[in-house]
């Protein structure tokens, strides 16, 4: 999926949303409150929303017990600039799963590798 992104979309860079990060199992769910989550922030040309096999691949069908729906969101791009782009918010509860309180996934699985 990796390779696909890179492929069919451009990377903007990293940014950052106001949220929390939980561990779900082998990646990460962001839910709105308080706190601050980083990313990678990715551009695809044409169409206003992203295509249809990125939302199949993130589990938003959706469906109300799908286990993220896509929303608009605020985005911060390091240096400021502010944004609105499409996030996949986390709809299940997150009681029983770790917090990554950093809000950055990839350092927190880095960190545990070590």
């Amino acid at each position: 999926m990796a390779r696909r992104l890179g492929r069919e979309a451009r990377w903007l860079g990293r940014a950052q949303v106001e949220g929390r990060l939980y561990r779900i199992t082998h990646y990460p769910g962001l839910v709105a409150g308080r706190g601050v989550v980083v990313g990678d922030l990715y551009y695809f040309d044409g169409p206003s929303e992203p295509p249809a096999w990125l939302d199949v691949y993130e589990g938003c069908d959706g469906d109300a017990t799908a286990e993220y729906r896509r929303e608009s969101w605020p985005v911060t791009l390091t240096g400021g600039r502010c944004i609105a782009a499409w996030c996949y918010l986390y709809q299940r509860p997150t009681q029983g799963r770790a917090r990554i309180r950093s809000g950055d996934f990839c350092a927190q699985i880095k960190n545990s590798e070590s």
